[in-house]
């Protein structure tokens, strides 16, 4: 049953996530994304090299006082935008003789009083009528001053409010104002979530009812496993949506980095494109909040997609469908509205917002906002989880019996036949079958966007902690080696989960690995082969000036302590040897070989070159990648690669370590050479033993005509157009930071 859910659950995400329209809200997200990130930096360059768009605001003051207008002068001086005249002579100003780029000012005044008419064709930039405000506020109070005979700093003493300082000895109002919108933002989120989510249930399951398809899903799943499914497939497409839009963040903040780095160049102060460095603007009562409104609202959003399709069982169309999901959202926000009412940081909350808090779904919009306010308690709030948790339960057991007599109730009175039942399984198969090729873009897109985001999201959290780590420990351990560990750690869990990912698309067989002693005739072929192609391609990038040393660049070797050189060999040689050979060859590689050899050695090196975003190692990966991929081939087992990249990788830590020891250095550099000779030998001796035919792989794939044809529905992906996207723009930024450096 867990297999038919999973099986269940991995389809509809995929369907939906392939989904044109998906695809072109994800488009249109991306774009406004960037835009909206980039829109004055791209002004700024723009500015600098005296490009406009549009002629200059005349701002044209008749002010023959002079009140305001050297105020005026002052204010806008420094503006490219606005070219500022004083006229002298009053005229009738008409729709006939005002340009659309020019802004009329007139001053006048009176006794005790200083106003101004602002005439133009259309509005007016807010932020210019409010230095024009200013600047009238300024010339009454000189007036009013010479007037009664009183400085300035007097008249401005007597203008200022009283201060009142409130004191509520029963409630926490520190930051009321900073609350209260945290609390609306939120709220805003949550109908936004539950708008799309419900209204796609709401659809989905109305769909399948009308077309059938959902009884012939009902005879190979229970009803609850049905529900479950349903749900979690919604749920994880919004979650994967999400992903997405931190992606397009992402893609934006980086080109936003590039821009101004090719505006500053070589003096661009590197702490300013730091882009992990968070920990000072983060509030530790905010972030408590969003951890725990970000489970109450994913415990809430299951209950209530459960209703929601109980609901859409029962209807007979779409339109009674929309109707059952905005029911469902008024109760949510009269409940909202409750909250607002009973919850509130200048009121100590009573009895009844302490029950009404522990009721589902109302849970979701009280226990959040009391933590925030400090009016919660353990109890409450235990409480009002393990009720929501069990109205989850209760409503997947009973609530499945309900769905499935609506949804069985509904196809029976209205037809009896079977024939489109039929033609609905027979395009989807169709469509299945059509798809397939293109399900590798999306599978290899989406592994490497968890890549990227999870490195950078657990880079955030546990630098976080780098500082309240070192505290707890007494500063026992030095903070260089807590921010080793914890990048560590960030670097490995990024490698796992997209891992495993892929892992999940892949076919089980068995497979009969060579004799365990092949595997080092294997290491010791692969290493001169890899020394070659190391120095043939420092050679190629010295010649177009790309040929450094990354670790050198990024300082990653600082710590020279013992513990310090321990953990930068384990950073730089052993986690990528064991972790990158799971993702790519134990991972992709394996994944892809059903699809061809060749085209799975090509992919699989791609992919391992393309993680390291930087162009001075991309070639030299990519054709490490190919070695590294035909012994895993040839020996069915990562062990042999994993070693490989062991001595390459820990060859360049040991000399970086011990570079100021010659005798260590020395008998490195034996070792290493010893070994490679012996590679040398074992590839003259299995030339001659094998004829040439010593790397030969059996390819287990069907040949299959025009298979380049379908190998293009892989770019058709859009999740795999995104993910090449986000890796250009990523290792753009990386190699111009690398250039600055």
């Amino acid at each position: 049953m867990k297999s038919k859910i999973f099986n269940v659950v991995r389809y509809t995400v995929e369907k939906n996530i392939r989904n044109k329209w998906f695809i072109i809200l994800n488009i249109l997200l991306l774009l406004v994304t960037i835009v909206a990130f980039n829109f004055n930096t791209v002004k700024n360059i723009l500015k600098n090299n005296n490009i406009s768009f549009g002629d200059k605001t005349q701002i044209i003051v008749l002010d023959n006082n002079n009140l305001i207008y050297d105020y005026l002068n002052e204010k806008f001086t420094l503006n490219s935008d606005i070219e500022l005249i004083q006229e002298t002579e009053n005229k009738e100003y008409t729709k006939d003789n005002v340009e659309n780029n020019q802004v009329i000012v007139t001053v006048e005044e009176d006794d005790l009083d200083v106003k101004a008419k602002v005439i133009s064709q259309e509005g007016v930039n807010a932020n210019y009528i409010q230095i024009i405000e200013d600047a009238l506020k300024e010339a009454k109070e000189k007036k009013y001053a010479s007037t009664y005979n009183i400085d300035l700093d007097t008249l401005n003493k007597l203008k200022e409010q009283p201060e009142i300082e409130r004191i509520m000895l029963g409630v926490d109002n520190n930051n009321t104002d900073s609350k209260y919108a945290m609390q609306t933002v939120f709220n805003y989120i949550i109908f936004f979530i539950l708008l799309l989510i419900l209204s796609k249930i709401a659809n989905d399951i109305s769909q399948e009812k009308i077309n059938k398809s959902i009884e012939y899903v009902l005879t190979s799943i229970s009803a609850k496993g049905y529900l479950i499914a349903k749900v979690l497939s919604i749920n994880l497409t919004f979650i994967v949506q999400i992903v997405f839009t931190m992606l397009y963040f992402l893609v934006a903040m980086l080109i936003n980095s590039i821009l101004n780095m090719y505006i500053l160049g070589p003096s661009l102060d590197i702490q300013t494109v730091d882009l992990t460095s968070i920990s000072t603007f983060v509030d530790t009562n905010l972030i408590i909040y969003c951890i725990i409104a970000f489970i109450y609202l994913l415990l809430t959003i299951f209950i209530l997609c459960i209703i929601q399709a109980i609901f859409s069982s029962k209807t007979t169309n779409i339109t009674e469908a929309g109707n059952a999901t905005v029911i469902l959202i008024t109760a949510n926000l009269i409940i909202y509205m409750l909250s607002t009412f009973l919850v509130t940081p200048l009121k100590a909350p009573t009895i009844i917002s302490y029950i009404v808090s522990c009721i589902p779904i109302a849970s979701m919009y009280f226990v959040p906002t009391m933590v925030l306010l400090g009016q919660a308690n353990i109890i409450q709030v235990i409480i009002a989880t393990i009720l929501l948790i069990l109205s989850g339960i209760l409503l997947v057991r009973y609530g499945a019996t309900f769905f499935k007599n609506g949804v069985l109730d509904y196809s029976n009175k209205k037809s009896k036949k079977n024939k489109e039942d039929e033609d609905v399984i027979e395009v989807q198969k169709q469509k299945i079958a059509k798809t397939e090729y293109s399900k590798i873009g999306y599978v290899l897109g989406f592994s490497v966007i968890l890549f990227i985001l999870l490195q950078l999201i657990f880079t955030y959290i546990l630098q976080i902690l780098n500082v309240p780590l070192y505290n707890i420990l007494n500063k026992s351990i030095s903070l260089e080696t807590i921010e080793t560990i914890t990048r560590m750690i960030s670097f490995v869990i990024s490698l796992i989960v997209p891992a495993l990912f892929v892992m999940s698309y892949s076919e089980k067989e068995k497979i009969e690995k060579c004799n365990k002693k092949s595997y080092f005739k294997y290491v010791l072929i692969a290493l001169p082969l890899v020394l070659i192609v190391q120095i043939v391609v420092g050679i190629i990038l010295e010649r177009i000036g790309l040929n450094y040393d990354v670790l050198d660049k990024v300082n990653m070797f600082n710590d020279k302590t013992i513990i310090g050189k321990v953990l930068f060999f384990i950073e730089v040689a052993v986690l990528p040897a064991i972790f990158e050979e799971f993702y790519i060859r134990k991972a992709v590689l394996n994944y892809t070989k059903k699809y061809g050899i060749c085209f799975a050695v090509i992919a699989s090196s791609l992919l391992f070159s393309v993680v390291h975003f930087n162009l001075s190692q991309m070639l030299f990966a990519f054709i490490m990648g190919v070695i590294l991929s035909i012994i895993t081939l040839k020996t069915n087992s990562i062990v042999p690669s994993g070693m490989i990249h062991l001595l390459n990788n820990g060859y360049a830590a040991l000399v970086m370590i011990f570079e100021s020891n010659n005798i260590v250095l020395g008998i490195i550099n034996i070792i290493y050479f010893s070994l490679i000779l012996i590679g040398i030998v074992l590839i003259i001796i299995e030339l001659v033993k094998n004829k040439g035919k010593f790397i030969k792989i059996k390819n287990t794939v069907k040949k299959e005509s025009n298979i380049m044809k379908k190998y293009r529905y892989i770019f058709c992906d859009y999740t795999f157009i995104i993910g090449i996207i986000t890796c250009a723009v990523l290792l753009v930024a990386t190699q111009k930071l690398l250039m600055i450096l």
